[in-house]
């Protein structure tokens, strides 16, 4: 049933007290240390990991919540997705949460591989307002043992995310200090699905939000109920999300980048035509962004790089394993997954940069 060793790629591919457990580096370098905290959530523990550039005790931060993707793990997003996004945070000095999606071992084909999704209320259906989210041929993923039958399209799990991470903010302003006028949320594929969702929700407590290869799936898109500003950096070239939402051969379907970017303004109340944007970082030529409503805060941004795959925007395709990882203090908490490979300070990524560039833009 899960032999094929496409799905084992396609996996890889798709990427109540409160206490401080661990307060280890995350790295060799200790400028920038990461902590990890516990919390029980629905019944669930629940774990996160907090990065905070000045350790802030009575400074207010903006804060980013930022989620990885689909078998993704909240150290390894940062360590290898994004080629360390604790030092971008650093420069433009903000502190960032990494939570962890839930997770369970499923032995494929005599291998067994961590299974780590969030249940962004879309990916664990078969079916949605505009018809299947998945095609008839579509391989069939690992379901979680507690959610019972995910059917033909589920792929992520069926806890409640959307709870733990509205929680996580009323704890990131009640314990770490967070400016309640700049928090943001972004996130990776899966990640960045949920993200999707947790903008629309908690849109009231959000100050902006960036998606980076991935919406929510066809026909379950949402808007947020009060004026968003939202930034999408896409690949065209991405096989897994594809820009379009859809190819003819794709297994999943997803709402389009050009659709979410148009609902989106709507909700914001922006009737402007998309205009081209001028991108505030050094950036390749094959990226090319528009806008709506430019420079408010109202704004919507969706940037197609055209030559870009599943990955982050601006790293190098064949760089680490893509966040399937754990740093050394995640790594007792998730035992027998590989170690990270250490962040490489000489490769500047443009996308984490346009990310911080958007973000700090933006306010409440």
């Amino acid at each position: 049933m899960f032999a094929s060793s496409a799905l084992i790629r396609r996996i890889v591919l798709l990427a109540t007290g409160l206490l401080c457990i661990s307060c280890n580096s995350n790295s060799d370098t200790q400028q920038y240390t990461m902590k990890r905290f516990a919390l029980t959530h629905d019944g669930i523990q629940r774990e996160y990991y907090l990065f905070d550039p000045g350790d802030a005790k009575t400074t207010q931060r903006p804060l980013l919540i930022f989620l990885h993707g689909y078998g993704g793990t909240a150290t390894g997003t940062e360590s290898e997705t994004t080629n360390g996004l604790n030092r971008y945070a650093t420069s433009h000095g903000f502190a960032v949460i990494y939570p962890q999606g839930t997770w369970f071992r499923e032995t494929i084909s005599g291998t067994t591989n961590i299974v780590t999704s969030w249940n962004d209320l879309g990916g664990n259906r078969d079916e949605g307002p505009k018809g299947p989210l998945c095609s008839d041929d579509a391989p069939k993923y690992p379901c979680p043992a507690e959610c019972g039958d995910c059917g033909r399209c589920g792929w992520t799990s069926c806890h409640d995310d959307l709870g733990f991470l509205q929680r996580l903010i009323d704890i990131a302003i009640d314990k770490h200090n967070a400016d309640t006028s700049r928090i943001y949320v972004s996130g990776f594929s899966n990640g960045s699905m949920m993200a999707h969702r947790l903008a629309c929700h908690a849109s009231d407590k959000i100050a902006a939000a960036a998606l980076v290869g991935g919406r929510l799936e066809k026909g379950m898109q949402c808007v947020p109920g009060n004026p968003t500003p939202l930034l999408q950096i896409n690949g065209g070239k991405d096989l897994a999300v594809p820009y379009e939402g859809e190819l003819p051969n794709s297994d999943f379907y997803y709402e389009s980048a050009t659709s979410v970017d148009f609902e989106w303004a709507r909700a914001n109340q922006c009737q402007e035509a998309e205009e081209s944007w001028s991108i505030p970082v050094h950036a390749p030529s094959t990226l090319q962004c528009t806008a709506r409503c430019a420079g408010e805060d109202k704004e919507t941004i969706n940037c197609l790089w055209s030559d870009g795959t599943h990955v982050w925007p601006g790293y190098p395709d064949n760089h680490g394993s893509g966040g399937y990882c754990v740093t050394s203090i995640q790594g007792p908490y998730m035992p027998g997954q590989p170690a990270c490979v250490e962040a490489d300070p000489d490769v500047d990524v443009w996308g984490s940069r346009l990310l911080f560039k958007f973000l700090q833009k933006h306010s409440l």
